[in-house]
């Protein structure tokens, strides 16, 4: 990976007012409502949120490997490294994410072909995409694989992906992301599916590349033992809306949003107490979602103004922490309270 001329702290990645809908016959899903954010060099950015919150389908939309139909982009920019990735040409797009985008999926199966051995196919990412020769190919092949930790490199190339344990595949997939030599890399929830040994190394990997390579990282995740252990900042989603946005230091001691409380309450490994308080009810079905703040429904501190009055984002308890609660300061004097208890 090489980061070229970027330096850190620029912007890689920047998104605003991204608005995604799905048509599915008569109704209509606003999976993503308004979301801004930016990534910059040399930052971890974490996207939290439950399943359906949007975190998975805002970035899909940005590479351009939505679904479509039924989802379509109706509204915003993405702009990377100066293009706005919504006005190129699918062509277009496939270059500039192909070869400055490395993407990590959920299931590492799913972006492994069968039939090729491993070698082959980050050989081939190589071939494609640096117009490298076949023995070079391969031999940088073998380079990323020691690279991302996996043992005996050379004879496990000539592997095929169900040769694999999870926690190997997924630093197999990881490989053909760094192949790109990207600028950025985007992890979608990448230890899903590992047990705690294991969702440690790939965290530990991920944090040791980036350091190495100083590129932007996105991880998107539903869990905040992941985001303690690697974020710089938090991009908090809900209902396909951005509820909350800090650094990380902020999102655990300042917690500004009833939503993040629960999600911080809720999690073993947030370290929030002793005591783990789920969050009640489901959230919503994004086509009906219901009006005010979308979580008001299983908010404990919904008033009448929440139930019918949508928040926007605006400052929060500092300068760069940013909230849609119309009674933020409520929640951080109640979390406070009780932390001084």
């Amino acid at each position: 990976m090489s980061s070229g001329s970027v330096k850190i702290g620029d912007i890689l990645l920047s998104v605003r007012d991204l608005h995604v809908e799905f048509r599915t016959g008569s109704s209509v899903v606003n999976a993503v409502n308004g979301v801004t954010f930016d990534v910059r060099n040399g930052e971890t950015l974490a996207v939290l949120g439950e399943s359906g919150s949007g975190k998975s389908i805002t970035f899909e939309a940005i590479l351009g490997i939505l679904d479509s139909p039924p989802g379509k982009v109706t509204g915003g920019e993405a702009v990377f490294e100066g293009n706005n990735l919504f006005e190129l040409s699918r062509s277009q797009r496939r270059a500039i994410c192909g070869n400055r985008i490395g993407m990590i999926f959920q299931d590492p199966l799913s972006a492994l072909n069968p039939v090729y051995t491993a070698g082959w196919q980050i050989a081939e990412m190589f071939r494609v995409h640096r117009g490298l020769s076949v023995a070079d190919a391969n031999q940088r092949a073998v380079d990323l694989l020691k690279l991302v930790g996996m043992p005996d490199a050379e004879r496990r190339a000539k592997s095929y992906p169900h040769e694999f344990s999870g926690g190997m595949r997924q630093r197999l997939v990881i490989a053909m992301a760094l192949a790109v030599n990207p600028v950025l890399v985007i992890a979608d929830e990448p230890t899903t599916a590992l047990d705690v040994t294991v969702e440690a190394q790939i965290l530990a990997l991920l944090k040791s590349l980036q350091k190495q390579n100083c590129v932007g990282l996105v991880i998107i995740t539903h869990s905040m033992g992941v985001v303690a252990e690697i974020a710089d900042r938090v991009c908090v989603m809900y209902a396909g809306r951005i509820m909350e946005t800090a650094d990380v230091r902020a999102i655990f001691a300042e917690t500004a949003h009833p939503y993040t409380l629960g999600l911080l309450n809720s999690n073993p490994s947030s370290m929030s107490g002793d005591r783990l308080t789920p969050i009640i009810g489901q959230p919503p079905d994004l086509a009906s979602i219901p009006p005010g703040c979308p979580f008001h429904p299983r908010c404990t501190l919904a008033k009448d103004k929440c139930r019918t009055e949508e928040p926007k984002l605006q400052q929060g308890p500092s300068q760069l922490h940013s909230v849609a609660c119309h009674f933020f300061e409520e929640v951080v004097a109640d979390r406070e309270s009780k932390v001084s208890q």
